[in-house]
């Protein structure tokens, strides 16, 4: 269990909701009852299927004083995505002052634009400024910076695995048309018409995509699994994507069939007869 201190509009500040109870008051000073709020790990492990608030919690072993829980507040992640939530007690600011506190300011202005002006109220207040100031956002894009990298390293190998799978598609497909250059010919003769051509070969490697999206798919899915924890905020079998995955693919494949199939569409089938 880790214990935090919190002070004011903390929980409003980081956007930490309330789900049950109250949060801490004017009321919670030095020398009243001790109070403190939990977050919901530290509910459900401490008092599994019971509310919380309004029950005591001893810190300090055997000899250590009661703390009554007046509220339960939502899980955060401290350090990056991957983590597990931990169970948390935050008691009051006024109840026990932290050593090295830290502040949370939240503004609508950039926060650029407001760090001296802290810094010298803190300065006038008697305190050493700080030295290490952040924004939220450079703490969030600190934390997944890996993982952002190794995600551009995958796309990138995706971005290539597409452009070869195209350009396979477009010699298969090509090999096919010329193959089948006499059916077309005489497809032609009988007065089918050039669009028609076009949609029998491009159907063809419509086919072959599908049969690939098909065995992809059910491949991804035997590797749920594996891609499960790596995601955030997004199913292993999120249907969007994996519906904008086969359309993506069936477009590229609609593509690097279009030339092999233009090219069937001006067959001379009085030439392609004779031969």
């Amino acid at each position: 269990m880790e214990f935090r201190r919190a002070v004011f509009d903390y929980f409003g500040t980081m956007g930490i909701p309330l789900l049950r109870g109250r949060l801490f008051g004017p009321e919670d000073q030095l020398g009243g009852p001790a109070v403190a709020v939990a977050n919901a790990a530290l509910a459900s492990r401490v008092f599994p299927g019971d509310d919380a608030v309004g029950k005591k919690i001893r810190t300090g072993g055997s000899t250590g004083p009661w703390i009554e829980i007046v509220g339960v507040v939502g899980n955060i992640k401290h350090r990056n995505l991957e983590e597990t939530p931990r169970p948390e007690l935050y008691i009051t600011y006024r109840q026990g002052p932290p050593v090295s506190p830290f502040l949370a300011i939240k503004t609508a202005d950039d926060p650029a634009t407001i760090v001296q002006s802290v810094r010298q109220v803190i300065r006038e207040a008697g305190a050493d400024p700080p030295t290490d100031v952040r924004t939220m956002e450079q703490i969030r894009s600190s934390s997944v910076g890996e993982r952002r990298f190794v995600l551009l390293l995958v796309g990138l190998f995706g971005g290539v695995t597409l452009v070869l799978a195209g350009l396979g598609v477009y010699g298969v497909i090509t090999l096919i048309a010329a193959e089948r250059t006499a059916e077309v010919g005489i497809r032609l003769a009988l007065g089918a018409s050039p669009m028609q051509v076009l949609s029998l070969v491009i159907g063809h490697a419509l086919r072959l995509a599908a049969t690939g999206i098909a065995l992809g798919t059910m491949a991804a899915l035997a590797l749920t699994p594996l891609l499960a924890w790596q995601l955030f905020g997004i199913g292993a079998t999120d249907p969007v994507t994996y519906g904008t995955v086969a359309l993506t693919l069936a477009f590229t494949a609609a593509c690097a069939a279009l030339v092999p199939a233009r090219r069937a569409m001006r067959i001379d089938p009085a030439r392609t007869l004779k031969t």
